[in-house]
Parts: structure tokens; C-alpha cells; sequence
């Protein structure tokens, strides 16, 4: 019935399968150092790539927004032509700060309760080394929980991002009065209304990022490849991934957070629960969940091998400032 849940359960299934074989960066960093470290290192590269790729996310939102759009020149050309070449930058600021809290939270939380776990596992099995079969669980389950609370951080920045792209007259505003406009009107409530399809996107897409790029690492690591091009290639297959995965979710974020007064594709289903979210986008079909995935797909490749390469470089630069 749900081809997109199927879809993201195959590409689920694979992730898994094939993350028999890890890769950790080679750092020498305290215990801890090691919060700090991977936090700000998480916050730094998330904010500044995705921060890189806005003009391709307001292509991709208007392409999931406008039925009447085509394919990204056309939604270029219509973005263009009405609003100029300074909506293309629209929603930077509420990325920049969004993702720079997201990063530290995925990246610091993923990394603390991977060890943690593991240090568990390590202390009721009486063993020195960790049994194979609890590695990948301890990986999902960290990657998700971590997410969930990244979720909750740029959720409020996430809408807002959202709305800025889609309504010509929050865009003008900035930010804060943006911000300060949507408590007034709509409440602090409306902040989270996206808090469900946000959790559906980030969730397996940060489960089949993370746990994807630790095995395509691990893969490249016994070839030729030096530590920054392994981080870049690896990132770049996990984002790609992760990608098709979360595209169905996507679009349902687009049109639950966006301006109902601009997105003609659909009413605005924000009031239904999470059953009747998984219905709607059964009932879109498999062309319509997917719309837009051409520059999210090229956007996120990008961003996360960018992204991995400079969390590795920014760990190991902190590691060794920190001796």
C-alpha cells in the first residue's frame, strides 16, 4: 500500500545488512574532552553545509509547494522571476542557527551513548571485547535517540525556515520579528507543529547516515584513499542514502510548515495525527512523495561529504589542540 514506507524499509534493510564493518576516526581524545570535541565539531560542520546549500533547499520547497512546477529550472526560472536572485537566500539564517544546535546535539548525543552503551555492554558481559552482534543495535539505537532530541532543537528554526520560504512577507521580515510574528499570532505551539514529520524525516535519515557512513568508511579505509577523501567519499554515499530514504517525509514537512496562503498543492494537514500523516502520503502515490528528491538528493550528497570531512578535521584539530 505505502511504497514510500517500503521503499525506506528496503534501503533500511540494506544499511543494516551491510554495517557488519565500522570505522571511527583515529583520535586520541580524554574521555572527558570528548563531549566537547565531537559537539562542537557536529554544530560547526552541520550549520556551515547546510547553510552552503540554501539556495538548492529553496528550489527543492518550492518545487514541493508549486504542483504548477515542473523540474528545478523551472522552479528557478519562477523564483527568478518574482521574487529575484536574494530569495534564493531566503531561510539562511534560521538554518545556520538551527542546524549549528541540531549538529551539536546529533553528533554530541550519537557519539556519548554509542560509548555508553557499549561501556555497558562491556561491564554486564564481564568481557574485554564488545560481541559482534550488539554493536550495530547499540548504533541504531544511539543514532535515533540523539536525533529524537536534535528534533526537538531545530524543530521551532526548521518551521520558521519553512515559512520564510514560502510566504514573500515573513521573508522580509528576519528572524527574530519572524519568530516573535509566529508566537503572536499562531502561539508557542505552533513552533512544534512540525515536530512529528520533522521526527519522521530526521529519524531514519540520521539512523541510515550515521550507521551507513561508519561501514562505506570502514570499507575505504583499506584501500588507497587518505583519511580527508575517505571522510568525503563515505559522507557523500551515506547522504545519498539517507536521502531517498527520508524523501517522502520531506515533503510531507513542506506541506504541513509551509505558508497555506503559497502552497497550492494541498491543504495544510498539520492537524492530523501520525496514522493519518502515513495515509496522506500513501495516498500521494510514489511520483507525488518523491517530488523534489533531484535537488535534495544533490544537496545532500553535497552536504554531507562536506559535512563528515569537516567534523573528522575539526575532531582531530580539537584533539590535538587539547593535549
Amino acid at each position: 500500500m505505502l511504497i514510500w514506507l517500503r521503499v525506506a524499509a528496503g534501503c533500511t534493510h540494506l544499511t543494516l545488512c551491510l554495517a557488519a564493518q565500522t570505522y571511527a576516526p583515529a583520535t586520541s581524545e580524554r574521555p572527558s574532552s570528548l563531549l566537547h570535541h565531537v559537539a562542537l565539531a557536529g554544530a560547526i560542520s552541520c550549520s556551515f553545509t547546510h547553510s552552503m546549500v540554501v539556495p538548492l533547499d529553496v528550489m527543492k520547497t518550492r518545487l514541493q509547494s508549486d504542483s504548477s512546477l515542473r523540474g528545478p529550472r523551472t522552479a528557478l526560472r519562477c523564483i527568478l522571476q518574482n521574487r529575484g536572485y536574494g530569495a534564493l537566500l531566503h531561510g539562511l539564517r534560521p538554518t545556520a542557527v538551527g542546524y549549528f544546535l541540531q549538529g551539536a546535539a546529533k553528533f554530541g548525543g550519537y557519539e556519548t551513548l554509542k560509548r555508553f552503551g557499549q561501556q555497558r555492554i562491556l561491564d554486564l558481559t564481564s568481557s574485554d571485547e564488545l560481541p559482534r552482534f550488539t554493536k550495530l543495535p547499540v548504533m541504531l539505537l544511539s543514532a535515533a535517540t540523539a536525533e529524537l532530541a536534535a528534533t526537538a532543537v531545530l524543530c521551532p528554526l526548521e518551521v520558521i525556515k519553512l515559512r520564510v520560504q514560502t510566504d514573500t512577507a515573513l521573508a522580509a521580515k528576519g528572524l527574530v520579528p519572524t519568530l516573535l510574528h509566529l508566537v503572536r499570532s499562531d502561539g508557542c505551539v505552533s513552533l512544534f507543529r512540525g515536530f512529528i514529520p520533522i521526527a519522521m524525516r530526521q529519524v531514519p535519515y540520521t539512523v541510515v547516515k550515521l550507521v551507513s557512513f561508519e561501514w562505506f568508511a570502514g570499507y575505504l579505509c583499506g584501500g588507497r584513499l587518505k583519511p580527508a577523501q575517505v571522510s568525503f567519499c563515505a559522507g557523500m554515499c551515506a547522504g545519498g542514502a539517507a536521502a531517498i530514504v527520508s524523501q517522502p517525509a520531506d515533503v510531507l514537512l513542506t506541506r504541513v510548515c509551509g505558508s497555506a496562503a503559497s502552497t497550492s498543492l494541498t491543504e495544510c494537514v498539520v492537524s492530523l495525527g501520525l496514522r493519518d500523516m502515513v495515509a496522506y502520503l500513501g495516498e500521494l502515490g510514489w511520483r507525488e512523495s518523491f517530488t523534489g528528491l533531484g535537488p535534495r538528493l544533490a544537496m545532500v550528497t553535497c552536504i554531507t561529504g562536506v559535512q563528515f570531512l569537516l567534523y573528522d578535521s575539526l575532531r582531530e584539530l580539537l584533539a590535538r589542540e587539547d593535549r
